[in-house]
């Protein structure tokens, strides 16, 4: 009995001697990050630690002193496209990093909250020539940490999750124009890296921006989006949905309106195997488009389209170009990027155009119907043969294409596209819709039946 007592006490005093100890793991992975990030354009300016027996808390303040060795960090960690607008802002940025961590080693759970203390002093003295009342609304943001990013991480399942502070803001410019931003319910979660992650999904509940003076007014407003990614080696998914999305202009109690109902959007890539396939899919429920002059009503958009059978060695050589064509503008460059596009063509592919349309359009809530696409295109090698010239693509390209557009619909388009004004002794009328069935194979072209040229 006495041993049992001994050894309770001894388990009893090891665990509450383990906040004591602290979390090596975590501490250790911090100091280690931080030193990654001081030599990548970023300098620690201040660094603060309290503890308590439970949980450990430090603040770090950064500051951006070379924001082109920065931007080459992020872009590095993140695979991001960093426009110059954005890098300009950074200069001389300073960032607040509040981090947060139970003292048991055994914890291996992360509190991260991330956020501007300054922006840089070009920006503001610029904007404060321009606007004073706007840069004094840039400062309260700061002040109140208007644009906290909250992450928690767990590095032992290897999970993440985290928000961005709830946005409601307004303020009145110099010109008396009040302009009101939103933000409300960004919320995420995911797996992997929160920098390179293997999944993430995502969801806003509002985002919305409205601007007025005397009596012109703008609204700006998103609603309930939900999205994820997915990312496992050489295969990638995306996919997009917004429940609503409006855009209106007001003047002189006149109102124009852009309103989207149902909106999808996705995209695939498998590039695992020798060849590749892509993908990718638009829908949009309802669009509803007020003029001052006119009303259109868009119902059932869809567009959804493939691309396989592409060489993976030349689609991941003409992405490189394409994203190293982004940062630099070059004769050499762009000569490059076509050639290698030629040569990804000449290797084969099959791109099919699966649904490309819209059950009823209405002008002026009169109804003309809509309009059918689709449409296979193949360009097949022999077999051996590890590309084609230019010359021979013709005679191996075949294409197998049904358009229906309905008859009310038909004059605006032929108006819009000279070549069917060019086809259209070749075309067919089936109900009530214009037909045309075009087919090239073996270099020989019809529409309808009726062959073009000898």
């Amino acid at each position: 009995m006495k041993k049992l007592f001994w050894f309770l006490v001894v388990i009893f005093g090891v665990i509450a001697l383990l906040p004591l100890v602290g979390n090596k793991t975590i501490s250790n992975e911090l100091v280690k990050q931080v030193k990654e990030v001081n030599g990548y354009g970023v300098k620690v300016l201040d660094a603060k630690t309290n503890s308590t027996y439970f949980t450990t808390s430090q603040h770090y303040t950064l500051k951006v002193v070379d924001k082109d060795k920065f931007v080459d960090f992020l872009a590095k960690k993140t695979n991001a496209n960093i426009t110059k607008g954005v890098t300009s802002v950074l200069d001389d940025v300073e960032i607040g990093l509040d981090v947060s961590y139970s003292n048991f080693p055994i914890s291996s759970s992360l509190g991260i909250d991330i956020y501007p203390m300054t922006f840089s002093k070009k920006f503001i003295n610029k904007e404060e020539m321009r606007d004073p009342k706007y840069a004094k609304f840039l400062k309260t943001v700061l002040k109140e940490k208007d644009l906290l990013y909250h992450l928690d991480i767990n590095a032992l399942t290897k999970s993440f999750d985290g928000y961005i502070k709830d946005i409601d803001k307004t303020y009145t410019s110099k010109n008396n124009e009040i302009v009101s931003i939103k933000l409300k319910g960004l919320k995420f979660n995911g797996s992997g890296l929160p920098y390179d992650p293997t999944y993430i999904k995502t969801v806003l509940k509002e985002i919305q921006i409205t601007t007025s003076k005397d009596k012109k007014n703008m609204r700006f407003e998103l609603n309930n989006i939900n999205s994820f990614s997915k990312m496992e080696n050489d295969k990638y998914e995306h996919k997009t949905k917004i429940k609503t999305f409006e855009l209106s202009f007001t003047k002189n109690s006149k109102d124009q309106r852009l309103s989207v109902k149902g909106l999808k959007f996705g995209i695939s890539s498998d590039m695992k195997g020798k060849t590749s396939d892509l993908a990718g899919d638009f829908s949009i429920h309802n669009i509803d488009v007020i003029t001052n002059k006119s009303r259109v009503n868009v119902d059932k958009f869809n567009y959804n389209i493939t691309l396989s059978k592409i060489d993976t060695k030349g689609i991941k050589v003409f992405l490189k170009l394409v994203e190293q064509a982004k940062q630099q503008n070059s004769r050499a460059l762009k000569a490059h990027l076509q050639q290698s596009l030629v040569e990804l063509i000449s290797k084969g592919f099959e791109l099919n155009l699966k649904d490309f349309s819209v059950q009823n359009i209405a002008y002026n809530k009169k109804s003309l119907n809509g309009f059918d696409i689709n449409s296979k295109t193949v360009l097949k090698l022999d077999d051996g043969s590890k590309s084609l010239s230019p010359k021979d693509m013709l005679s191996k390209l075949s294409i197998d294409s049904h358009i229906h557009i309905s008859k009310q619909i038909y004059p605006f388009i032929e108006k819009q596209q000279p070549l069917l004004m060019m086809m259209k002794s070749f075309s067919k009328e089936q109900g009530n819709n214009v037909i045309f069935d075009i087919k090239l194979k073996d270099s020989k072209l019809t529409i309808n039946g009726k062959r073009l040229g000898r």
